[in-house]
């Protein structure tokens, strides 16, 4: 994977229409670090399996939860990985769960909690600022337009 390193910018004295905020006038104060990963072929194709793993583990933590809350019925974090990633790795329909790191799958379900958390902290009022909606399932992105598709059609505009 190469890495690209640079603009390490000392600070300057910032205007108020250039966008930076303002920072010391000293010149030694290093103000930030960027850097733009490329990653390989190979690398890219680990990466796009893991986020698509991480994507569909979210969404079946999504769905799991939404059964549980119209059944009626608590369930708790550890039992929702543990339907989702856990004894979904060991069925065949998504044994392939188990080619990508675990930590990746976990902070999806994580994710899919705080997305629910903020959900209902928004409808008590315990939540600063608007409220929110339900949490929605993610979805693939980059995919082609198809033509018979209105809201694809309308996206792609």
């Amino acid at each position: 994977m190469a890495v690209q390193r640079g603009n390490h910018m000392p600070a300057t004295c910032g205007y108020p229409g250039d966008g930076r905020r303002p920072a010391v006038c000293s010149g030694a104060v290093q103000v930030r670090y960027r850097y733009r990963l490329y990653p390989s072929p190979g690398q890219q194709q680990a990466l796009a399996r893991v986020f698509g793993c991480a994507r569909v583990v979210y969404n079946d933590c999504l769905r799991v939860r939404d059964q549980a809350y119209a059944a009626g019925e608590k369930i708790s974090d550890t039992q929702v990985q543990r339907r989702v990633i856990t004894l979904a790795k060991a069925t065949p329909e998504r044994a392939w769960l188990a080619g990508v790191a675990s930590v990746a799958l976990v902070q999806a379900c994580q994710d899919a909690r705080r997305a629910y958390q903020n959900w209902f902290d928004s409808l008590k009022d315990r939540r600063k600022g608007p409220k929110i909606r339900h949490p929605k399932p993610r979805r693939k992105r980059g995919l082609p337009v198809h033509p018979a598709d209105p809201q694809r059609v309308r996206a792609a505009r």
